[in-house]
């Protein structure tokens, strides 16, 4: 072969090697961007969990524990029982 032809397969290895580097830069970045994503999801699912797991107990609890859904009612509600007064006072004064 002649040195001309060895230059042109050069020239289009060099070419080629530019053209699936670049390609593999963009797929490397966005596997990388998705593998972000990816934890940063988990990390948000594990704390979803964690809240729904302490939501069901504190459900729990308001259906099984009748003291607690008393103390519950009192303190959110305000709600007294009857010939009982129950005095609020404004916070900061």
């Amino acid at each position: 072969m002649t040195k001309a032809v060895w230059i042109v397969l050069g020239v289009l290895l060099v070419a080629d090697c530019a053209v699936f580097g670049y390609f593999f830069s963009q797929t490397h970045s966005e596997y990388e961007n998705f593998r972000n994503r990816e934890q940063t999801q988990s990390l948000e699912l594990e704390q979803a969990k964690n809240e729904l797991s302490a939501k069901q107990v504190y459900h729990r609890r308001l259906y099984n524990d009748p003291e607690f859904l008393e103390r519950v009612v009192r303190e959110r509600l305000n709600y007294s029982r009857s010939n009982e007064r129950v005095f609020m006072f404004p916070d900061g004064e």
